[in-house]
């Protein structure tokens, strides 16, 4: 009933713009199939994609997305010493070597890649109509259409081009072209599984960077097939674009890529100006709209935070090329919203898995850990020519200089050995978040709506969860997310309450789940209060989560925090009438193994420190078995603290962490 309250809801509240545009969108789509007009698009394509427009863009250096002078900017950097030639040149030689980094695995890249295979489980997508394809089907096996859609956004391009113009090479840019080639054959436009609306747009983004940097490397290569797919990618998306009520990552990737597409093509394709015009009138309004005033993503996922503020960004920068500018508010949005994501990063460097992941990355130079966020950081620098995020990126990547060329070398010097800065704690009001790192001693609370909104999206169940690292130490953590489509039971098992550092009644979560990327917006922020001084910080907070219960019941938590000893404190303050069952929940990371000593206490010995865990007399302690996932498909084990504690009325709750002999 939940469910379909859910659908009913969605429809009800679209506006009658959106109702009417998916509605006559999904009727064209559904006929276009048996009318064959994807063969005639792909057919026409093909017929104009002929060496003279190909000679014809190549020569074109109008409508570059990457700055004109950024393989020459590459080369001094070289000679400068602010990057490391070999590194990037071995970036390249392991992709061909070793296969492409797929999700903690390597995909081989021997042969013809399979781009609609999944070869852990071995199932393999049959070409079909891209409407047909059923993504959330029963299966016996976990197998997850990301693995294929991660491969087919080739994202790996950019650094095989790049190892080319640092070696002064050109067999790796040939062998990314026959790779293209060969995608292009087994995916025709709108029949294979890989043809998806996000996953268009991400390729496209991808194609549009590697293609200008073909051309700024030189060489004499044969760009067809990268002018034919950039065309397919451009009217795809532009007919299958995902306007909506409440957007999210999704609609702004396809902003994005319908702008790169267009701008690289224009004057050579009929279509590029439209696509131009439609996602410049769509992107002023949707940063403002995706954004909140303090800069925290509506999504509440600090990984496709990421993602949004880098499409945004390279948005903007496309679009000053262009002879526009993006009006004060947007630029102080975007701006905002890049000092939150420095914000958060923890002392490790890693960001916390904050919501859904995916381990999107945009910019595909580097072979970094999808949670080091130092290379989007370090573009917002520039972009802003910032120099607090210059310091909290902490080294120039070779993006910075691929998209603002020579002159951004200059500004990097000073800052090419420094690291994150010391100390910084920051209420976000609006995205209900505390960030706070001092010495490597590092908290993240969330005290925001569910996400999106209050549609939930890729928010999780994470009402006043928060993240806890002391002297470095990653302690409590929140655990990720393991597959979407593979794995929809474990999916929404890491999703709910449970899997969170947080508090339940009875058994029952914070809002009911309603479906994939859904969550009932029941469970509101109230009387959210946040304190500084010198060294502590204080926030608290309930949420209206638990109040449907036959015996209403209210939760309050405050957290404590010494910024510089790491000495943390959370209260739970529970107010009911009757009796309830109350479990509060504990992530270690999964590098913590924790001492049970006696009944209210376990250590936690680390390299460089030991904690101790104390909490109060009338809970009952347990360590249980869990999991965290470091990255997209990945599943770790790990072990969880629950305190479980049965009360009658108005109870208080309690539990401890600081270093053994501390401050």
């Amino acid at each position: 009933m939940g469910l379909f309250n859910s659908i009913i809801s969605r429809i009800v509240t679209k506006t009658p713009y959106t109702l009417g545009f998916r509605t006559l969108q999904e009727i064209r789509l559904k006929s276009m199939g048996p009318l064959r007009s994807w063969k005639r698009i792909e057919y026409n394509i093909d017929k104009w994609g002929t060496q003279y427009h190909a000679r014809k863009w190549k020569k074109s250096y109008s409508n570059l997305s990457l700055s004109k002078d950024g393989a020459i900017a590459l080369t001094a950097a070289v000679d400068r010493s602010l990057i490391n030639k070999t590194k990037y040149v071995n970036i390249g030689d392991s992709i061909l070597k070793k296969g492409v980094p797929i999700f903690g695995t390597r995909v081989s890249s021997f042969g013809c890649f399979p781009w609609n295979e999944e070869q852990k489980y071995g199932h393999k997508w049959k070409r079909n109509y891209f409407k047909n394809y059923k993504h959330s089907e029963r299966r016996e096996q976990p197998y997850d259409v990301k693995f294929v859609w991660e491969l087919s956004r080739l994202s790996f391009l950019p650094a095989l081009a790049q190892a080319d113009i640092l070696a002064r090479e050109e067999f790796r840019t040939r062998r990314a072209i026959q790779l293209l080639e060969d995608w292009e054959r087994e995916n025709p436009l709108a029949y294979s599984v890989n043809w998806y609306p996000m996953e268009a747009a991400m390729r496209g983004i991808q194609l549009c960077i590697f293609a200008d940097m073909v051309k700024l490397g030189g060489g004499d290569h044969d760009l067809r097939v990268l002018l034919r797919l950039l065309a397919k990618q451009g009217e795809f998306i532009s007919r299958t674009i995902e306007i909506s009520n409440n957007p999210g990552n999704h609609f702004t990737a396809q902003l994005t890529a319908l702008l790169l597409i267009g701008i690289s093509l224009s004057g050579i394709y009929p279509n590029s100006y439209l696509w131009v015009q439609l996602a410049k009138k769509w992107i002023n309004q949707e940063i403002t709209k995706q954004f909140l005033p303090d800069g925290v993503n509506h999504e509440k996922s600090t990984s496709y935070h990421r993602l949004n503020l880098d499409l945004f960004l390279l948005s903007a920068m496309a679009i000053e090329r262009t002879g526009n500018r993006l009006s004060g508010l947007q630029y102080a949005r975007l701006k905002s919203a890049s000092y939150y994501n420095s914000s958060f990063i923890r002392p490790d460097g890693r960001s916390p898995l904050i919501g859904d992941n995916d381990d999107a990355v945009l910019f595909g130079f580097e072979d970094n850990d999808p949670r080091d966020h130092s290379t989007s950081i370090a573009f917002a620098a520039e972009y802003f020519n910032d120099d607090f995020l210059r310091k909290s990126s902490g080294y120039l990547p070779a993006a910075v200089i691929w998209f603002f060329g020579t002159k951004s070398l200059n500004n990097w010097n000073k800052y090419s050995s420094q690291l994150n800065p010391k100390e910084k704690t920051t209420f976000f009001p609006y995205g209900g978040v505390l960030t706070s790192k001092r010495n490597g001693n590092y908290l993240f609370v969330d005290v925001g709506e569910v996400g999106q909104k209050g549609q939930g999206g890729h928010g999780h169940n994470d009402m006043l969860s928060f993240e806890l690292s002391i002297n470095g130490n990653p302690l409590i953590v929140d655990p990720g997310t393991f597959l979407y489509s593979g794995c929809p039971k474990l999916s929404n098992i890491l999703r709910s309450t449970k899997a969170h550092n947080c508090l339940t009644v009875d058994n029952l979560e914070i809002a009911p789940i309603l479906g994939k990327f859904k969550i009932s917006n029941i469970a509101k922020p109230k009387n959210i209060v946040f304190i500084k001084t010198k060294e502590f910080i204080n926030i608290r907070g309930g949420h209206t989560g638990y109040i449907r219960l036959k015996d209403p019941v209210v939760h309050y938590r405050s957290i404590s925090f010494n910024t510089k000893s790491g000495s943390f404190v959370c209260k739970d303050r529970i107010y009911s009438s009757g009796k309830h069952y109350i479990c509060r929940y504990f992530h270690f990371d999964q590098e913590i193994y924790p001492h049970m000593i006696g009944d209210r206490c376990v250590v936690l010995r680390l390299s460089n420190c030991s904690i101790i865990v104390n909490w109060d007399k009338r809970s009952r302690a347990e360590i249980i078995d869990g999991y965290v996932c470091p990255g997209y498909g990945q599943l770790v084990k790990s072990k969880v603290l629950v305190l479980k504690t049965e009360i009658e009325g108005k109870t208080a709750l309690e539990i401890r962490l600081e270093q053994e002999n501390g401050y």
